[in-house]
């Protein structure tokens, strides 16, 4: 279904910006593979023992997505420029999760188990840009990115043949906001199409959540969620 999405955006975005850029040749569209190493570190308060205890652990995974994206790019004079692009990561939702066993001792366990999915959305870039030939760009990639998270934390305590004596509960989600800054080289050839390389580290604001009551805290967890992504682009574009 995201598929069939991005190829009806980018045939729209082909049949539309050609008569956009008649008299402004420097708009273009690009799409390509990326590589997204993320990591997410997940630490929190759980209750225990009458006391909260830090709890923090790590999780990462390395996916290959597709990347559209549409853009202009304006010159600043001969050897400079500047390229303003927007555009969209393809793929579903990355996901962590950690299952953690708190204590266990005397035939009793305490257990904590958290899910996260992490959506990337839309990207918006400002890439200032220097010619190296004339035919190769250098540039700096400057980005703002949105993204959604969502997730579940159970917290089971005193648990012994399948029963706990508390046992507490959170799902929801929230909207991130992420910043990134990269390098890239871009080719052209055939003076239309162009080849372009680059590597981008991106960091998401954090997300936080709790659940039960501060006031109790053998059944009190809270939840910080930190994401971020280094990617490694190449992608093929056309200049109208």
């Amino acid at each position: 279904m995201h598929w069939r999405k991005c190829c009806v955006f980018l045939l729209a975005i082909a049949t539309t910006l050609p008569a956009l850029a008649t008299d402004k040749p420097g708009f273009y569209m690009a799409a390509g593979m990326a590589s997204y190493a993320t990591t997410a570190g997940d630490s929190g308060l759980v209750g225990l023992d009458s006391l909260p205890s830090t709890l923090k652990t790590d999780s990462g995974k390395t996916e290959f997505r597709g990347t559209i994206a549409v853009g202009y790019l304006y010159p600043l004079g001969p050897k400079y420029l500047v390229m303003l692009e927007a555009g969209k990561d393809v793929g579903s939702s990355t996901q962590f999760s950690t299952d953690a066993v708190l204590i266990a001792q005397n035939g009793y366990s305490s257990e904590i188990d958290r899910e996260w999915r992490f959506k990337r959305h839309w990207f918006v870039a400002v890439k200032p840009a220097m010619r190296i030939s004339d035919a190769t760009l250098a540039y700096l990639s400057l980005s703002h990115h949105q993204a959604y998270v969502s997730g579940r934390s159970d917290l089971w305590l005193d648990c012994n043949n399948g029963t706990c004596n508390t046992i507490t509960s959170f799902a929801g989600g929230g909207s991130l906001n992420g910043t990134g800054i990269g390098l890239g080289l871009q080719t052209t050839f055939e003076k239309i199409l162009f080849l372009r390389v680059e590597v981008e580290s991106i960091r998401f604001n954090q997300f936080t959540a709790s659940v039960g009551d501060p006031a109790i805290p053998t059944a009190y967890s809270s939840e910080n969620l930190h994401l971020k992504s280094t990617v490694g682009r190449v992608m093929v574009g056309y200049r109208f």
